[in-house]
């Protein structure tokens, strides 16, 4: 039944079985009513409603169906939040409220002979008993929700404050005792969990109350138990963004769990795994004397840059395989906590799906993170340029062996943060025809949103009358990370200022966080101050909302989240091709993308943002659109639905 909806619905599958269930159970316990529900898009829920009507009811049941069949209405700013307001300037409409279709935000509206053609012709329900009320909620339900009599399940998926203000005023009270209330979007949108909370407030009724659930009942909406492993928990940014995602899930509701090689935080449901069990004296000493004795040929070479050797983690392994039943592994920077040997006994443990979250290549490599436009992972990696020791059977063809021979018959699942990522996957020689899915870091957006320029300028002591450029410069002779670009960009941005009659150099002023910032500023052409590494997000939100520019040079990137979180804060990005730049930055609308180290291109950039008349709106699209990538109840969702249909 679910599988003959699926198209018609946009529901994940855990949602659709509870519908499927507390269907049942109304033809099951012969609770009397309709089936009512506002907002059907393709009727996809209405349709399973409809099948289970067939199979298992006495009788059919009248079915009424309220929606538009155009699309849904323009969320209201007052109301509903600044993520709906973002998915709808996304989508091309605004945050007013009118009652006009935002036909961007699905693939294409539900229209009336959509809806028709499955319930009807594909289906085969008696048409008598089908009512279709086309129209805005607002108008419908006082006009036409008299012909509706008692309801034995009630959906409302309206999204917006006024649609389910308005659905619940004219057909709460018609809900049977014993029936179902079910309410899509409460846990998504802003606007619709305020209207249920005020609505069930004027009842006196509180949430899962025995009064509320004399009126209808709600159900687990799928929980899962998600257990993530990583190499640490906080420190770095891709155990920042594991740990953000594990936050993410908990957050809505789901059991998630980490297991860390480092526990930095003070998360109870973070837990350090155990180092080995000490070695007895005898076996101290054979160590200690192969140490000092056979010791001097390495067992792995070295590497010139960031490389994952696959040696056996230090850790104590049984431990690993404490928790109880799993529905998901999630993998995230796995270097000194697991190899493959052990991905595999993991999956022979718990027996779930694998879902491997990838912050770089490494996932899909010999062992390096970043390959550097080496294509050898496209086959069986060896003579790596990165190893002082390469060869045909060299160490990373060695690693590509050992993921092969352990992981090759698990159904890993990948999620990739950028199309970047999704790419490297899809060409690996390990992964290329395993599931990739593309779903951004949750990025915290309260902490990181916009705040007025002036107050984050005075907390930092910055100059009020400057343009300033925020950049970061910690790894100064990190290759990838473009410090050359960056300090050629802004020589030559600062040349061709001096050619503007209305902006020049000293209207420029540049903030830079990192390690390193003391070294890099005498080379630039602009005043400036170095702040230091920036430790806290609240801190680091301040430097971007007190900047006008937010410039990233890296040259090979699977992110940077530095994008996205000053994007969230309103600050638009000038950054090069790569990572995420070139998914969530529009040229002139919320930042430029250069041509990848090309620092001529890059000043372009930086001067048409700089000197920009329409700074305001550059903001407004630079928090939108990077609110419909990163806000965590999204992310959250786009993960549990993959889980959903891997489980």
């Amino acid at each position: 039944m679910i599988a003959f909806v699926r198209s018609n619905t946009m529901l994940p599958h855990a949602r659709l079985h509870s519908l499927y269930e507390q269907t049942l159970f109304c033809e099951s316990n012969n609770i009397a009513g309709d089936y009512v529900e506002c907002g059907t898009w393709k009727g996809g829920a209405v349709g399973l409603m409809l099948q289970v009507n067939q199979r298992y009811g006495a009788s059919r049941r009248h079915v009424h169906l309220f929606d538009s069949f155009e699309g849904i209405p323009e969320p209201d700013a007052n109301f509903d939040g600044e993520k709906a307001v973002a998915e709808a300037i996304q989508a091309g409409a605004g945050g007013d409220g009118r009652l006009v279709a935002v036909t961007g935000f699905y693939d294409s509206p539900g229209t009336l002979e959509i809806n028709r053609e499955l319930l009807e012709s594909r289906i085969g329900y008696d048409p008598s008993f089908l009512h279709y009320h086309k129209g805005w909620f607002q108008d419908t339900l006082p006009a036409e929700s008299s012909q509706v009599g008692d309801i034995a399940i009630l959906r409302l998926d309206g999204d917006w404050y006024a649609s389910t203000k308005v659905c619940l005023e004219h057909l709460y009270s018609k809900v049977v005792p014993g029936g179902f209330i079910i309410i899509d979007d409460y846990g998504c949108y802003e606007g619709c969990k305020r209207a249920v909370d005020e609505f069930l407030e004027s009842q006196n009724l509180t949430p899962l109350s025995a009064s509320h659930r004399q009126r209808g009942q709600v159900l687990d909406q799928g929980l899962m138990r998600i257990l993530h492993f990583s190499d640490k928990d906080t420190d770095g940014g891709a155990a920042k963004a594991a740990h953000r995602l594990h936050c993410a899930l908990r957050d809505a509701g789901h059991n998630s769990k980490m297991i860390v090689f480092r526990k930095t935080s003070m998360d109870p449901d973070v837990r350090q795994i155990q180092p080995p069990i000490p070695l007895g004296p005898l076996a101290y000493e054979y160590n200690r004397f192969k140490k000092r004795f056979l010791g001097n040929k390495r067992s792995h070479p070295t590497a010139n840059y960031t490389f994952n050797f696959n040696l056996e983690p230090e850790i104590f392994e049984p431990d690993l395989f404490n928790e109880s039943k799993i529905d998901i592994i999630c993998l995230h920077w796995l270097s000194r906590l697991l190899n493959p040997r052990l991905i595999k006994a993991l999956h022979d443990h718990y027996r779930c799906p694998i879902v491997w979250i990838t912050a770089d290549q490494e996932a899909v490599t010999g062992g390096c993170h970043y390959s550097f436009g080496c294509d050898n992972f496209k086959d069986s990696c060896g003579r790596c340029p990165q190893l002082d020791q390469s060869g045909p059977n060299d160490h990373s063809h060695r690693t590509w062996l050992d993921k092969r021979n352990y992981l090759s018959d698990i159904p890993i699942a990948f999620v990739a943060p950028t199309t970047w990522c999704a790419d490297k996957i899809r060409l690996s020689s390990l992964f290329k025809n395993h599931k990739v899915e593309n779903i951004p870091y949750p990025i915290d957006v309260k902490t990181f949103r916009p705040i007025e320029r002036h107050i984050a300028r005075d907390l930092l002591q910055l100059p009020q009358d400057k343009k300033i450029i925020f950049f970061g410069a910690t790894y100064t002779d990190d290759k990838r990370k473009g410090m050359n670009q960056l300090i050629a960009a802004l020589n030559i941005a600062s040349t061709k200022l001096e050619l503007n009659s209305n902006f020049k150099r000293q209207d420029v002023y540049l903030l830079v966080a990192g390690l390193n910032g003391e070294k890099i500023l005498p080379l630039l052409p602009f005043d400036g101050k170095y702040t230091g590494l920036l430790h806290d997000d609240i801190t680091l939100a301040l430097a971007y909302q007190a900047a006008d520019i937010f410039l990233c040079p890296s040259l090979e990137d699977a992110g940077p989240m530095m994008i996205s979180e000053a994007l969230l804060c309103g600050t638009p990005v000038v950054a090069f091709k790569t990572g995420i730049a070139p998914d969530i930055i529009e040229n002139n609308l919320n930042g430029y993308v250069a041509n990848i180290g090309d620092p001529e291109d890059l000043a372009h950039g930086i001067i048409q943002i700089l000197t920009s008349n329409d700074h305001q709106n550059l903001s407004k699209y630079a928090r939108s659109k990077a609110l419909g990538f990163h806000d965590p109840t999204t992310v959250a969702a786009k993960h549990i639905d993959l889980y959903q249909k891997l489980s």
